[in-house]
């Protein structure tokens, strides 16, 4: 692997990993409370906390910089905690409900700026990333795989404001480019535009017919299987390169050419890795991490 990066700054979080293709290497520490309560924090190697979340019923309520949300009492109305709360920068990760899943079972999550009103937190405009969650079948004769799809502005065209039904399309369109890379007819794809966005797409892992399970190179970085693990690459020009590895039957190859643009590890009961690398940022991979934990 690379050798990793210093600790990115602690602010902005927004700003994305530097362009030389080296790896930021972090962890996500996970906190469960009393109903529901459950608090994310994203520190650098160095201990450093740079982000923090914590579940407010369906959604997710992020600091954007570091602890500052009154995290002691979910439901907290102190002058004395919100008084610190305001000087804060926030974003809101809506979630869809428990249990709600659309006709194709896909499960979509939108990340929103967010301002405090007096009395609580509240979106504003339009989202700054999108999210999809969903499955698909690599063989008829397999189980199904977890996938997942991310889609924000580029930063390298300055990050212009997308809508939601914009953002949403350019999910559309990678997930019809990777039906087409699995072998599915008609999937469609060639006229969704995904001009202005990053769309990152998760890497599909390998069937194991002889220890009977999925398998996908983690690089040492996660110790503990999990259906959590996951790793997402950038394709710059809108589309995968078809691997020479693919398989003829149209499954998916997880020898995909170059490290992973994200990867999110298991290595404890509540303790997973998180590196990421260009367009992303720290936002950006934690907002990643918190859906696929939450999913």
């Amino acid at each position: 692997l690379p050798p990793p990066l210093p600790p990115p700054p602690l602010s902005p979080p927004r700003s994305p990993a530097p362009k030389d293709g080296r790896t930021i290497r972090c962890s996500v520490l996970r906190t469960r409370g009393q109903k529901r309560l459950v608090t994310y924090r994203m520190v650098t190697e160095a201990g450093e906390e740079l982000l923090s979340a914590v579940r407010r019923q369906d959604d997710f309520l992020i600091s954007m910089t570091s602890s500052d949300l009154p995290f002691s009492n979910q439901h907290s109305s102190s002058t004395a905690d919100w008084g610190k709360a305001e000087r804060s920068s926030f974003s809101l990760l809506q979630c869809p409900p428990d249990g709600a899943t659309s006709d194709d079972e896909r499960r979509e999550f939108f990340a929103f700026k967010a301002v405090h009103n007096g009395r609580e937190l509240q979106r504003v405009g339009e989202p700054i990333m999108a999210l999809s969650h969903g499955t698909v079948v690599a063989r008829a004769d397999l189980p199904q795989v977890n996938t997942m799809r991310c889609a924000f502005p580029n930063p390298e065209e300055g990050a212009p404001l997308c809508t939601r039904e914009y953002l949403t399309q350019a999910l559309d369109g990678m997930e019809a480019v990777a039906a087409q890379a699995r072998g599915v007819r008609d999937a469609g794809g060639d006229d969704l535009a995904v001009g202005g966005v990053c769309v990152l797409d998760s890497r599909v892992p390998v069937w194991n017919a002889r220890t009977e399970s999925y398998v996908l190179n983690f690089h040492g970085r996660a110790t503990l299987a999990s259906s959590k693990n996951v790793q997402l690459m950038h394709w710059p020009k809108g589309r995968p390169a078809r691997s020479p590895q693919q398989p003829a039957d149209g499954a998916l190859s997880a020898k995909g050419r170059g490290l992973p643009t994200l990867l999110y590890g298991k290595v404890d009961r509540d303790t997973y890795n998180l590196d990421f690398q260009f367009p992303l940022s720290a936002y950006h991979a934690f907002v990643i991490a918190i859906s696929v934990t939450d999913w």
